[in-house]
């Protein structure tokens, strides 16, 4: 579109050169914004993870039920940060841990919704008790977790993910994350 003057004003420029490339850049610019729009799309219904394809589907879908829509919101963010940032190998790592959770699912749904619980009337106790039983029922897949993230130039993709996840819970809950994660030093 910058070009367009200097085009009116020489007039001597090759016109379907300039206005082929012009054409060219501005669908290019419209394929980039129906894709913004499809995850958007797909963000807002919280079908899917956005990105993840459909082998994610399933186990988000069980892992998801009865939990609080803000925790929901976050995860989906998450996954979605996940599959723009890793490669298939460790997606393929990742979805296997959230597939071994489906399959536990009744355990990490209770769990999930006694964290979606807590908030400002929750006491110090009960937010301790909780990150002891988060730690012990989670220490075997955090390490499979942390275990895709070793790799020294995804490790910044795993601070990203921390940051993201204490910035989308209330203080409680952050406490009580915070807990968890002294725990399984």
């Amino acid at each position: 579109m910058a070009d367009i003057p200097s085009f009116l004003e020489s007039r001597g420029a090759p016109a379907d050169d300039l206005l082929d490339a012009l054409d060219k850049q501005l669908l290019d610019q419209i394929g980039q914004l129906e894709q913004q729009r499809a995850l958007v799309a797909r963000l807002r219904n919280g079908i899917h993870a956005p990105g993840a394809g459909t082998e994610l589907a399933e186990p988000f879908r069980v892992l998801s039920d009865g939990r609080s829509e803000s925790s929901n919101a976050a995860w989906r963010e998450q996954l979605t940060l996940f599959s723009h940032l890793l490669g298939r190998e460790d997606l393929a790592k990742l979805y296997a841990i959230y597939e071994r959770m489906a399959d536990q699912s009744e355990e990490f749904l209770a769990l999930g919704r006694k964290f979606d619980a807590l908030g400002p009337d929750s006491n110090a106790k009960h937010i301790d008790d909780l990150a002891g039983e988060y730690a012990g029922h989670f220490r075997d897949m955090v390490a499979e977790f942390r275990d895709v993230f070793l790799v020294s130039d995804k490790m910044a993709i795993l601070k990203l993910v921390r940051a993201h996840t204490l910035n989308s819970v209330n203080d409680s809950q952050r406490k009580m994350l915070l807990a968890v994660a002294s725990r399984m030093r």
